[in-house]
């Protein structure tokens, strides 16, 4: 089959889980010989995006040679032919054009882009069925937690032919909210087993991946504030503001650890993973890629982490975030209202796995038990199905 993937985000390197899992679904399907275009932005403004200093680093890390051509960056990566477009002002143009040339049998567009530039240019050529592939419920236009609802945008959605997400929590949440059945299945987003067992009752920092109001910034610093001998590492992408960065470094025992499409490189430093969300997250990546690795994860019970964490405890109570500001901070982002935290259940969660030894091995062994049988499902065979007998096809040519 030929697919041409499009996202909002780029492609290298993929700091976010909503980017790695779309880059690794597109490398799980070209090593299954089928031919896989990807076009994207190359750049943004950082922290959203990635500046081209890091583009052109991560290339240089995996040795890949690039052309440029009519303003796309174009390089290969894993049996993947990416076109990373150096200007977004023109990407709708060039996405057409590359549909018209590619003639791709599907196109599988990522729901994280509130401008939805990429699903209107690819339902306009409309040549051939557009899946779209959903992660993150609060960038969606419709929902009681979305940031950005929009009744317009809604409709544009519901054009595509198939709307698929992965996740049984954000399935749930979807078929609530719009008349939509979408198609729930498991990426495989996190690499090849076997996976390193980092679990370190000693050593490591207490981590916090994306430090920002929405991945409970609050609670870590009051956690660090709390734990003065422990230390703490932040990890800034996405989410992270300026002034994140300024409260972060005014701490003595919170360190801030370089972001890396390489997730070892931190969790390798890293005792246990801390993801005190305050939004409605749908199965954070890093969970489980933190859990394969035999790294104890405490976290908030909020939106699909129920699901994901997969039986193995340390889930706490918070106040999510319900609405934002109608103004935006400098990540071009909505400003979120967030609710005063009781900061009691997570320190008593911390100080049970730092002050028990035999505790912290358990959930290490029980963690990454659960998260290998979990990842050792996940076949890329089931979304090859899904494209190649969903009726889609037929549907579309009918």
């Amino acid at each position: 089959m030929k697919l041409l993937f499009t996202m909002h985000m780029p492609y290298l390197p993929p700091l976010g889980g909503a980017n790695k899992t779309i880059r690794y679904l597109a490398e799980a399907l070209a090593l299954r010989k089928h031919s896989v275009v990807v076009i994207v932005p190359a750049f943004g403004e950082p922290p959203g995006g990635v500046t081209e200093k890091q583009f052109f680093e991560e290339q240089e890390r995996y040795g890949i040679r690039c052309t440029l051509n009519q303003g796309a960056y174009i390089f290969h990566l894993n049996g993947v032919e990416v076109h990373a477009v150096s200007d977004e002002e023109i990407i709708s143009w060039y996405l057409k054009n590359q549909i018209n040339q590619f003639q791709p049998d599907y196109i599988i567009v990522a729901a994280e882009d509130i401008t939805q530039v990429l699903l209107k240019t690819s339902l306009s050529v409309r040549k051939c069925p557009v899946i779209c592939i959903a992660q993150t419920p609060s960038l969606l236009p419709f929902g009681f937690y979305s940031f950005y609802p929009d009744r317009q945008k809604t409709s544009i959605l519901k054009q595509v032919d198939a709307f698929v997400v992965n996740s049984k929590f954000l399935a749930d949440y979807v078929h609530h909210w719009i008349d939509i059945q979408p198609i729930t299945i498991y990426l495989p987003a996190y690499g090849q087993p076997p996976f390193p067992n980092f679990g370190n009752f000693e050593y490591g920092f207490i981590t916090l991946v994306n430090p920002c109001h929405l991945k409970g910034i609050s609670i870590f610093i009051k956690l660090a504030d709390q734990f003065p001998d422990l230390e703490f590492a932040a990890v800034p992408t996405w989410g992270t503001t300026y002034q994140d960065r300024v409260w972060l470094e005014s701490i003595s025992n919170i360190y801030l650890l370089q972001p890396s499409s390489d997730v070892d490189l931190i969790l390798s430093k890293t005792r246990i993973l801390l993801v005190p969300s305050l939004w409605l997250e749908n199965i954070p990546l890093i969970i489980i890629e933190a859990m394969l690795r035999g790294i104890p994860v405490i976290s908030s019970n909020v939106g699909g982490i129920e699901e994901i964490n997969l039986g193995t405890g340390f889930m706490l109570p918070v106040k999510p975030i319900e609405r934002v500001a109608h103004s935006f901070n400098k990540n071009k982002r909505m400003i979120p209202l967030v609710p005063e935290q009781k900061i009691s259940p997570w320190y008593n969660a911390l100080f049970q796995l730092i002050s028990n030894r035999e505790l912290y091995y358990q959930q290490s062994s029980l963690v990454r038990s659960a998260a290998d049988k979990f990842v050792s499902q996940i076949k890329i065979e089931a979304f090859e199905d899904f494209l190649r007998y969903g009726s889609l096809k037929n549907n579309f040519l009918a």
